[in-house]
């Protein structure tokens, strides 16, 4: 097959003869065993052409033989009341001029029941996490951040969760690493705390309800190791 390019919105092959109408059109027999793609000079191939611009106004600029379909205009994935990508086996991927975008609902659905928010093409959600598998994993972002206010910003599926504040691992009151093994890793913006002070004590200790006994037992080595140096005979 012939390869050809775009020169001022009409389609010339590279030896500087231009399409015929056969060229541009398929049987019924060819159009059943080829994939289909659309482009803004009007042609329709059996094959990508990646010096054309994929367009299409009135349905999907590609459409594969799987079933797949795929909304482009102007050289960029963009659909506006639907998704952009529907693939065979149900996941759906929603664009807008090229990047991953959908309000209040997710831009990525698989049919296995993941989940993922996108806005302008980063990963972004106000009211809930902006990743969620089906398996209970979760990740909370903010304008493309790691990022959650009221709770551990990545929660895992066997329970095992960590805080995150602008990308950076923080929490005050208590461990910004907790794993269901024990494992613990305290963190203040980004930094790792090595010896808490007897404030971040107090914290972790209404946080949980605790008792400086509780403390001096901790499972959590740093907090015991600190506990015991801390003058608790004075508040």
């Amino acid at each position: 097959m012939k390869d050809n390019i775009s020169k001022k919105d009409q389609s010339y092959y590279r030896d500087g003869t231009t399409p015929t109408a056969k060229d541009q059109c398929y049987s019924s027999e060819e159009a059943s065993t080829k994939d289909k793609y659309y482009y803004k000079d009007g042609t329709i191939s059996g094959e990508r052409n990646h010096l054309m611009s994929l367009h299409r106004e009135d349905g999907p600029a590609i459409e594969y033989i799987s079933g797949s379909r795929e909304w482009w205009l102007n050289g960029e994935r963009h659909r506006e009341d639907g998704p952009a990508i529907e693939y065979a086996d149900g996941r759906k991927f929603w664009y807008v001029r090229g990047r991953l975008h959908r309000e209040n609902d997710p831009a990525v659905e698989h049919i296995a029941g993941h989940k993922f928010w996108y806005v302008n093409g980063i990963r972004h959600r106000k009211d809930g996490p902006a990743i969620h598998y089906a398996n209970g994993y979760k990740e909370w972002h903010l304008n493309g951040k790691l990022h959650r206010e009221d709770g551990p910003a990545v929660e895992y599926s066997n329970g095992s969760k960590r805080w995150y504040i602008e990308d950076r691992l923080h929490r005050e009151g208590g461990p910004a690493i907790d794993s269901v093994n024990g494992y613990k890793e305290w963190w203040l913006n980004g930094t790792l705390i090595t010896i808490l002070a007897k404030k971040q004590l107090i914290e972790y200790m209404e946080t949980y309800n605790l008792t400086v006994a509780h403390l001096l037992t901790d499972s959590d080595e740093l907090v015991r190791t600190s506990a015991a140096k801390c003058d608790w005979s004075v508040e």
